[in-house]
């Protein structure tokens, strides 16, 4: 009896992080739905703060990577409508001048298992992007802006998440509640979110080469057009409209 109630108290709270998260996507797009050049031009819109984050005048000024590093990486292109400030967290050393780095996401809360919430303040850091880690040379990390470190604990936990979706550990029980509920159904928002994501990583450091990282076998690949159109008309998934 007290194992049904624990699992039955586990997925009360996994629906609630996906409730958190779909509530932030539908803003989200409701936001991208209106030209450009018509959108409210906010801190939260935009997804960036600098004074909060702290970001140096000039890039790189000749730093050396360093673990716990956050890094502001030089847009990719000047199409602001594909865009955004993408920061990135400097985890570990791979080689003597390669580094692994993984992204802060758009959102305050975690979509995913791979997504951890750091208990940073500023917006732009609330949630690390484990799962969409990347090795970055030491040359195109210089060409970054330089904001601040993070703690070690929040390195930990980070590299913790890691080996969780990409080795199979078991994650801690404390870090249980920081990340995101799991990616199972084929009609879930969260399948395009990753796919943007993927795809914003490449507008910014693509053309740097990088080596990336083996995408973890934790996550499951987009159903394809087939699979999508046997599925039987619905309403908007997440939405408790009686639909099924």
């Amino acid at each position: 009896m007290t194992a049904v109630s624990g699992t039955y108290g586990c997925r009360l709270a996994q629906r609630r992080k996906l409730e958190l998260w779909l509530a932030e996507w539908r803003a989200y797009r409701a936001i991208a739905a209106v030209p450009f050049l018509e959108r409210p031009v906010t801190a939260g819109c935009l997804g960036v703060n600098v004074r909060d984050v702290g970001v140096d005048a000039a890039p790189g000024a000749g730093q050396v990577p360093d673990v716990g590093q956050v890094r502001l990486l030089r847009p990719g292109c000047m199409d602001m409508e594909r865009t955004r400030p993408v920061y990135v967290a400097v985890l570990r050393q791979t080689g003597g001048t390669s580094w692994m780095v993984v992204p802060f996401g758009r959102f305050a809360d975690p979509a995913i298992p791979g997504e951890l919430r750091t208990g940073l303040r500023a917006l732009p850091l609330r949630v690390l992007c484990v799962w969409n880690a990347h090795v970055m040379t030491q040359e195109a990390l210089a060409r970054a802006w330089l904001c601040r470190k993070i703690a070690a604990g929040l390195v930990t936990r980070g590299l913790t998440v890691w080996r969780h979706i990409s080795e199979g550990a078991v994650l801690d029980r404390d870090l249980i509640p920081r990340v995101g509920p799991p990616l199972e159904h084929p009609l879930d928002p969260r399948h395009a979110y990753v796919q943007e994501e993927r795809e914003l990583l490449d507008v910014h450091i693509g053309f740097e080469r990088p080596e990336v990282v083996p995408r973890s076998e934790a996550f499951y690949a987009i159903p394809e057009p087939e699979f999508r159109r046997a599925a039987e008309r619905r309403g908007e998934y997440g939405r408790d409209d009686g639909a099924e």
